[in-house]
């Protein structure tokens, strides 16, 4: 029983400890843009967020057209050619409207990181990347 009185109060002092990390950035941010990675390379990191299930993926046009197929709007571009510019075009507004909607929650929420376009070179103020 003892054990079991203990485990318990670790739980809590863990959760305790990530809340209070978490107090710690409450703060709305954009990331900096890192033009290399940790092997000297392009860094190619940069995650969307999903419309339809809210989760940040770097490959967005693939969990679209793996995961969200019987959707009207994925529909639509899966039934064009691999390769044509429609298509892209479709994957891409469905991309940026997911980013979109992740913004807006970071903005209600009040903090979060901030997904934009074009990754700043420098650290600016959050407020410069308003929608």
């Amino acid at each position: 029983m003892p054990e079991l009185i203990q485990n318990c109060l670790t739980m809590m002092n863990v959760k305790l400890s990530l809340q209070r990390k978490s107090d710690c950035k409450r703060t709305v941010s954009v990331e900096q843009y890192d033009q290399r990675s940790n092997y000297g390379n392009r860094s190619w990191k940069r995650d969307h967020c999903c419309i339809f299930c809210q989760r940040m993926l770097s490959k967005m046009a693939c969990h679209l057209i793996d995961c969200h197929r019987h959707e009207a709007e994925v529909r639509k571009a899966y039934n064009l050619p691999v390769k044509s510019p429609d298509r892209r075009i479709l994957l891409e507004r469905l991309m940026c409207v997911g980013d979109y909607y992740h913004n807006m929650d970071v903005f209600d929420k009040g903090y979060g990181d901030l997904i934009v376009l074009r990754l700043p070179t420098e650290q600016q103020h959050s407020f410069i990347s308003l929608p």
